[in-house]
């Protein structure tokens, strides 16, 4: 039997409107096996232009084709004067392919 694997690592940016929240992620994501779960991890920063914070984020996705959606906790020291960072997100990604290599066994 096949054993479909992937990997890969993003960088994402974002910025809330609302609160004028600034945030940075590096996150690294895998999947293994044909059930297309995916699981994965996210280094975040945020911060209100007068405060700054740090944390890791775990993630559970699931990948169909180029979508892949996650679902993921912020996990983060407390801070009592910046607090505008949602603990529980989701995420919903378009993947595009730029060269794929498939590797043919017994030819």
């Amino acid at each position: 039997p096949t054993r479909r694997s992937s990997d890969l690592g993003n960088v994402q940016f974002d910025y809330n409107f609302k609160y004028k929240v600034m945030g940075a992620q590096l996150g690294y994501w895998f999947k293994v096996g044909r059930l297309n779960l995916t699981y994965g991890a996210r280094l975040s920063w945020h911060s209100d232009f007068d405060e700054h914070r740090f944390g890791i984020s775990p993630n559970v996705g699931y990948k169909f084709m180029q979508a892949h959606f996650q679902l993921g906790v912020h996990l983060m020291p407390p801070n009592t004067h910046f607090e505008e960072v949602n603990t529980f997100y989701a995420s919903l990604r378009w993947v595009f392919i730029n060269d794929r290599k498939i590797e043919k066994k017994g030819r």
